[in-house]
């Protein structure tokens, strides 16, 4: 199914895990360019690796 996210620019806030982790990467997965923010930096590392 064709979403025209591909190539849209997304920010998901509070991305490290949970909710905004999974929305994260499932806009990622639709082809977005995505921006992901947190409050704890550790986590906002690990998430950004494992979307990587």
């Amino acid at each position: 199914m064709e979403t025209g996210l591909r190539g849209r620019r997304a920010l998901v806030t509070a991305a490290s895990k949970g909710l905004g982790f999974a929305s994260a990467r499932a806009l990622a997965a639709e082809g977005c360019r995505v921006a992901i923010s947190s409050s704890n930096a550790e986590h906002l590392e690990a998430a950004a690796q494992a979307l990587h």
